[in-house]
């Protein structure tokens, strides 16, 4: 199996730094309480193409259970994998790094764009950009939970190696996690918009929309409910513990996401910007793709789980009659 690591973090939304109105860093550790921060705030922000990771260890990285010699200062090609915790409770997978070489020793860095409170924060961990995943708040739910207060399991050191016989089974779920997540991924694509005029082909598209969102944050998880018929402005309320996410769902048999919202459901979703999804689902009537956008507060944008930033064109309607 190939050397994996796993970094635990304070939780935030995107680790790009403190910016905008963000508000969900928490946990980490007495240094976040005191200072309001962690080293990791950019452990997933792109800098000329790569991406630098930091965890608190205690004392230096055994690069040996990871298979390096005594004497090597880093190894390569390590998956490494971010975690946090959850202010509900619960320890979750919240990205990774492929590829990455992973360092013995706490590097220095005059990078620009890491420096805070005029500091520069170091890492332990880097690698090319394009192997970097960041799950988005919602998907960290339908990975493994990290498990905690069992034998083998992860303990108070932010640096768990995961390498006991107990968690042989664990990793390779976490693999098996990642390599379904990717493949999922790889098959979204933006082509030309279809859009659907005849009513009860909508109205099929319609259901097969509900149902893939359904099944998706079923697998996360979630507790789904259907409340179409209540004109909330929204669809579906999806609940994971104390979390209770309101979706309103837009199926298309065509690729390019684009729809309309109605002004109330307009309304709803600015109301609730913490707790509303947008789930548009292309290509209804072939291979259906799911896009997941979300209100980041660190962007001030709605952003899909991909990255997509959604554009909003408000339109003013009237109706007109003699």
């Amino acid at each position: 199996m190939k050397a994996m690591i796993f970094l635990n973090t304070a939780w935030m939304e995107r680790y790009e730094g403190l910016l905008g109105n963000d508000k969900e860093i928490h946990g980490g550790g007495s240094y976040v309480e005191e200072y309001g921060y962690g080293h990791e705030i950019f452990n997933f922000k792109k800098i000329s193409g790569k991406v630098y990771g930091y965890a608190q260890p205690s004392g230096y990285n055994n690069l040996q259970r990871l298979g390096a010699s005594e004497d090597d200062e880093f190894i390569d090609d390590v998956l490494v994998i971010f975690t946090a915790t959850h202010k509900n409770g619960g320890t979750y997978i919240v990205g990774w790094y492929k590829n990455a070489r992973f360092f013995k020793d706490y590097q220095n860095t005059n990078l620009s764009e890491r420096k805070f409170r005029n500091e520069y924060i170091g890492y332990y961990a880097v690698a090319n950009a394009d192997n970097a995943t960041l799950l988005s708040i919602d998907e960290r739910f339908s990975f493994p939970i990290i498990p905690r207060r069992v034998k083998g399991g992860m303990g108070q050191s932010n640096v768990w190696y995961a390498d006991s016989p107990e968690m042989v089974d664990f990793k390779k779920e976490v693999l098996r996690h990642i390599e379904r997540y990717e493949k999922k991924k790889s098959i979204r694509r933006r082509l030309p918009i279809f859009r659907q005029t005849d009513a009860e082909l909508r109205k099929k598209i319609e259901n097969i929309a509900i149902r893939e969102v359904t099944r998706e944050y079923s697998e996360r998880g979630f507790t789904v409910t259907s409340v179409e018929s209540e004109n909330l402005g929204w669809d579906l309320e999806a609940v994971y513990k104390k979390i209770k996410l309101k979706i309103e769902v837009k199926g298309l048999a065509g690729q390019e996401v684009s729809v309309e919202l109605t002004p109330n459901e307009f309304s709803k979703m600015n109301n609730n910007k913490d707790s509303y999804r947008l789930c548009v689902v292309t290509k209804c009537l072939e291979n259906p793709v799911l896009y997941v956008f979300s209100y980041s507060s660190e962007r001030n944008e709605w952003i899909s789980e991909d990255g997509h930033i959604l554009s909003i064109d408000q339109i003013i309607s009237a109706r007109c009659y003699t």
